[in-house]
């Protein structure tokens, strides 16, 4: 028999992940390293967690230790177990010798990336970001050609502009003037760009290990819920067999477990207001604020770690996030009849949203552009962020 059921698995190990990320959001990378490897360490971390995902943060926690011989070791395992991601995952590794002090094996290990992808617009973000406060001439060359290779191949990500701000800041940091011909053309492509079709470079992923869980019961293909139904069932068996007056006792004083659960996961959705959209309905709504910051970049971090919050109490559940503007709450409100500023008509706008398709799926990929708008990673802008206490509105 299972030693515990699914449920409390996840429990587990969402309790685990919880206190590696806080660890990470508390700068104290050293005690997240030895968080992370409890995680892997767990015996049902096999099927509750992505390995390469876990060693992704391992190596994340080491950079930021300033371990660089460490780090690279935890991207290489990533790597091994499947991790996949644009740019090339080993730009990371890359980035880590800029940062160890070694050129050399640095600018070898860009340049074969580049070889084995030319088109690959992010590897050359990368590079121009990595080497900017190392020598700014080599971040000028990469963003230029960077620049280059957006504009050859439709720029379906919207790297340009990052790679246009990274020229400029070079240009001024060496005293050089501004291409403004190469400006001018940025602008006009950013004024007509619509978007191509997206690259995926990468083959499939190694198969993900499903197999059987001991521990907790898991079996592949059978749903969580009907795991913890056998789990149950087992432990009732057990206790009619061995402690059939406690088991009496347990059913007189909080009744019997139920028997039916929800059928299955459900589609939920978060609303959010994007930057040209939030100080608007600041104004529209004042009260908004008295429970979320008027800084935009902090009302999505707040927004991220209530999302984290959901994740952790609702495990199985595909999470959106929909992007909201005034006048659609507006409008939707007044059909729907709710008052507009009010927290049902956010919901219900936000659940329209994404049955219509106009949400996006969260959380994205660590490399993928953060679901907020900043242009950034998203392991560089909400993905650190943790998730809100269970106390919090």
């Amino acid at each position: 028999m299972a030693e515990i059921t699914f449920a409390e698995s996840w429990r587990q190990i969402r309790s685990l992940t919880d206190r590696a990320e806080q660890a990470m959001a508390e700068r104290r990378p050293d005690e997240a390293v030895g968080r992370w490897r409890a995680v892997l360490a767990h015996p049902c971390a096999h099927h509750q967690v992505a390995a390469y995902e876990v060693l992704d943060e391992i190596h994340r926690a080491y950079r930021e230790a300033g371990h660089y011989g460490d780090a690279i070791a935890a991207k290489r395992e990533a790597i091994a177990a499947g991790a996949r991601s644009v740019p090339d995952p080993e730009a990371d590794i890359a980035e880590c010798l800029l940062d160890a002090g070694e050129i050399e094996e640095a600018d070898a290990l860009f340049a074969t990336l580049r070889e084995r992808d030319p088109e690959d617009v992010w590897l050359y973000n990368s590079a121009a970001y990595s080497y900017a406060g190392i020598d700014v001439a080599t971040s000028l060359r990469w963003a230029l050609d960077g620049i280059e290779v957006a504009l050859a191949t439709g720029d379906p990500d919207q790297v340009v502009m990052q790679l246009l701000e990274l020229a400029e800041e070079a240009w001024q940091e060496l005293g050089e003037s501004v291409d403004q011909q190469l400006v001018d053309r940025v602008e006009r492509f950013c004024d007509e760009w619509t978007r191509p079709p997206l690259r995926r470079p990468w083959g499939d992923a190694p198969p993900f290990e499903d197999r059987s869980c001991a521990h907790c019961g898991y079996q592949p293909g059978v749903t969580p819920t009907e795991q913890d139904q056998r789990a149950r069932r087992s432990r009732r068996r057990l206790m009619e067999a061995q402690a059939p007056g406690a088991l009496a006792r347990l059913d007189a004083g909080f009744g019997p477990e139920p028997q039916s659960t929800l059928s299955g996961p459900v589609e939920l959705a978060i609303g959010w207001f994007p930057a040209n959209q939030w100080s608007v309905a600041c104004e529209r709504w004042p009260d908004l604020l008295d429970e979320l910051p008027a800084d935009h970049l902090a009302y999505s971090h707040e927004t991220e770690a209530r999302i984290k919050r959901i994740a952790r109490h609702a495990p199985g559940n595909r999470l959106h996030v929909s992007a909201m503007t005034v006048d659609g709450l507006e409008a939707h409100a007044a059909d729907a009849g709710y008052g507009p500023g009010s927290g049902e008509a956010r919901s219900s706008y936000a659940a329209t949203l994404r049955r219509t398709g106009n949400a996006v799926v969260w959380p994205p990929g660590r490399n993928e552009p953060c679901w907020c708008g900043s242009e950034r990673k998203y392991k560089k802008c909400c993905g650190p962020v943790p998730a809100a206490a269970d106390d919090a509105s």
